[in-house]
């Protein structure tokens, strides 16, 4: 790898780093990000050494904006040490992103509607008649008990 290319490639990983993972595009004005992405395609086709200190600039005037309004730590989420992973729990995709940057390594994370989902299924409606009759009590443990001698054939 050329040293520009290099130089360009840690900028954008400092940026992901402090913003979440290319969070910092919808950070800014779209306008910036669209200039930003149209040359970011050309610097890729032409590998042009003057299009890479464009876009190093450039994303240095796109943190400079975004933090006029915006610090890295400007959303919510919720974090929780498991016994395996540390949980993160964010309200959508784009705070998923964001919660990246802070992610220890093993770490998972969860947006609202993916709980929702995880909720949702079939197998955990006695979980959620229980809780809507009892809404004070505590889920402790989850067992899912399958028999072995069930055979389900492979639907392909």
């Amino acid at each position: 790898m050329m040293k520009f290319e290099d130089n360009l490639l840690a900028a954008e990983e400092r940026m992901n780093k402090k913003w979440g993972h290319y969070a910092w595009k919808r950070l800014c004005l779209p306008s910036m990000a669209e200039k930003y992405d149209r040359l970011r395609k050309q610097w890729f086709e032409s590998k042009n050494v003057e299009l890479a200190d464009n876009l190093i600039k450039g994303l240095k005037m796109i943190d400079e904006e975004i933090s006029k309004s915006n610090h890295p730590d400007d959303f919510y989420y919720l974090h929780f040490k498991g016994k395996e992973r540390d949980y993160y729990f964010v309200a959508d995709q784009f705070d998923q992103q964001r919660v990246t940057a802070k992610m220890k390594k093993d770490s998972v994370v969860f947006t609202l509607a993916e709980v929702a989902e995880v909720m949702e299924a079939k197998s955990l409606a006695d979980i959620r008649r229980i809780k809507a009759e009892f809404p004070t009590s505590t889920l402790q443990n989850v067992q899912f008990n399958h028999s072995p001698e069930v055979e389900d054939e492979i639907p392909f």
